[in-house]
């Protein structure tokens, strides 16, 4: 049993750690680059990438990274209630975050559970009192245990 807590722990810091990271960094690039971000932000074409206007960069990226390779709107349908569960945005900011720590946990666990048995298990069980890197680790460590 102490085992089992050992590696929840194990793996909410792992989310925790994750999202920081990835938060400064990120932090770091725009601020660099941040005329680009900024006509990039204010542009009419934001979201036409490859000529749709119904069609988000990063859904493209992680219909295509995600183990299964899952449609893009099967990926919307439970990704952003879950963020909106946790009161996110939901942005390409946001998004591409949440796209992180969902391939971070995967990658972490050999392959053995999928982002979308993560995002699956976070949709059902609609826990709001922690952030979305928390929530997805506690999903990730429940999989990984079957507890």
């Amino acid at each position: 049993m102490l085992k089992k807590w050992i590696i929840i722990g194990a793996a909410i810091l792992i989310g925790i750690v994750l999202l920081d990271k990835w938060s400064k960094s990120n932090n770091d690039y725009a601020a660099k680059n941040r005329d680009t971000y900024s006509s990039y932000n204010n542009s009419s074409d934001r979201n036409t990438a490859y000529g749709r206007s119904d069609v988000v960069p990063a859904y493209v990226k992680m219909s295509t990274v995600f183990v299964g390779t899952p449609s893009q709107n099967k990926i919307k349908s439970i990704l952003e209630p879950v963020m909106t569960l946790h009161n996110m945005d939901i942005n390409e900011d946001n998004l591409t975050r949440c796209a992180d720590v969902l391939v971070a946990l995967r990658k972490s666990s050999d392959g053995k559970i999928t982002e979308m048995e993560i995002l699956d298990y976070m949709y059902r069980s609609k826990i709001d009192r922690l952030p979305f890197a928390d929530h997805a680790a506690l999903a990730f460590t429940f999989l990984t245990t079957g507890i």
